[in-house]
């Protein structure tokens, strides 16, 4: 079984120029069934498709995955060029440039250290209650090393590969959540909008677990 799993802003499905599905950020996949897939490879795809960490610390599923998290009231930064004088005492009042100008550029340095919030490859899609749209794809299956045409042999028949289809978005409902989670339709020609986050794509493969 192969999937490629999408990071996505959003991504919407069409049939017959009707849209039947829609989700906003999440992830979009996309599955191929192989002549010799059982419940074992969809349970693991299952697994990885929710636990993968595609989405970074300050992600959720109403704000930008993009998005930094920045000091809600940072501290101003005085110029390294004109640093402050301060007087070693009022009788001569004669200013001192030696006492604030190295302490000015090691505050400037400071300020300047992006946040430590934001990090990479933190939170999964359950984490985040982001939305899954599953999309079959048998042409994932294709053999291509010789000739110029497809070879598609390695899918599964129609009706054996539509039944584990159907088994896997099951899985997907019950361990998740069914209201976040959508399909398109089996067996249809469709048009598959995708708004890739990043981009962020994942390939995987059972046969290489």
């Amino acid at each position: 079984m192969r999937a490629v799993i999408q990071r996505v802003t959003s991504a919407s499905v069409t049939v017959n120029q009707t849209e039947i599905s829609r989700i906003g950020k999440g992830l979009c996949v996309l599955i191929g069934i192989g002549t010799d897939d059982t419940t074992k490879e969809m349970s693991y795809i299952v697994s990885k498709i929710l636990s993968l960490r595609l989405f970074p610390s300050s992600a959720s599923s109403s704000s930008s995955a993009s998005s930094l998290s920045l000091p809600s009231n940072p501290t101003p930064i005085q110029s390294a060029i004109h640093p402050t004088t301060t007087y070693k005492n009022t009788e001569d009042n004669q200013p001192d440039h030696h006492l604030t100008r190295g302490n000015n550029n090691l505050d400037q340095q400071e300020e300047e250290k992006p946040s430590s919030a934001h990090k990479e490859w933190t939170k999964s899609v359950r984490d985040i209650d982001g939305e899954v749209l599953i999309v079959s794809q048998f042409t994932l299956m294709a053999k291509t090393k010789k000739g110029n045409k497809p070879d598609f042999h390695n899918a599964m028949k129609t009706d054996l590969s539509k039944a584990l289809y159907e088994e896997l978005l099951k899985s997907l409902k019950s361990t998740y959540s069914e209201a976040l989670i959508k399909e398109g339709q089996f067996g249809a020609m469709m048009n598959v909008n995708i708004s890739n986050d990043g981009p962020v794509t994942i390939i995987l493969d059972t046969n290489d677990k």
